[in-house]
């Protein structure tokens, strides 16, 4: 599958030990980054959902899901994630969120890869292609509740409206669809 890619040497070690590791907070250029286990705060603006979801399940069992930009160098107006070997410095404000989802399953490549197809809605779709176009060479980095999940690599940008995420397991792609199901 072409939209499956694994980020190599730090990244991928790193995702796979930040596993449920919280985001921390936006921290400032004077003082030290706060402990991993906070968590990212949120706008008002930001945490809102479409009809279709607070019909499917009542707000207090929905879970966040946020894909935020992220990268491997320092830059201003970012915040860093600390790994063993080394850091990812990321957009605390997401650029696509539960919002402009329509539909996620678990899925396995053709050699047994294990991942998860996010199919995002039409508005959503359009919100992708721009900043996979945008921000090609840069990461998205998907959190359920705060908590790192994967980090994907923006290498083409993506017309189709569908994102692949690949995952350490399958049990691990089952345990998100269904945490972001409410389950």
């Amino acid at each position: 599958m072409k939209r499956i890619y694994v980020v190599s040497g730090m990244m991928a070690g790193a995702a796979f030990l930040a596993g449920c590791q919280q985001m921390p907070t936006q921290s400032s250029a004077l003082t030290p980054p706060p402990p991993v286990s906070q968590q990212l705060t949120q706008p008002p603006a930001m945490a809102q959902k479409s009809v279709q979801q607070q019909a499917a399940a009542p707000a207090a069992q929905q879970t966040r899901v946020d894909f935020r930009l992220a990268q491997r160098a320092k830059a201003a107006g970012l915040s860093e994630l600390k790994f063993p070997d080394g850091s990812l410095w990321y957009n605390p404000q997401p650029v696509l969120t539960r919002a402009d989802l329509s539909g996620v399953e678990p899925r396995r490549t053709a050699d047994g890869h294990p991942y998860l197809r996010f199919t995002f809605s039409a508005l959503g779709a359009q919100k992708l292609a721009a900043l996979t176009k945008q921000y090609r060479g840069r990461l998205l980095v998907l959190t359920l509740n705060n908590s790192l999940e994967s980090v994907y690599a923006i290498s083409q940008p993506i017309q189709s409206g569908v994102l692949d995420i690949g995952v350490k397991s399958d049990q691990e792609a089952v345990r998100a669809v269904k945490t972001i199901a409410g389950k």
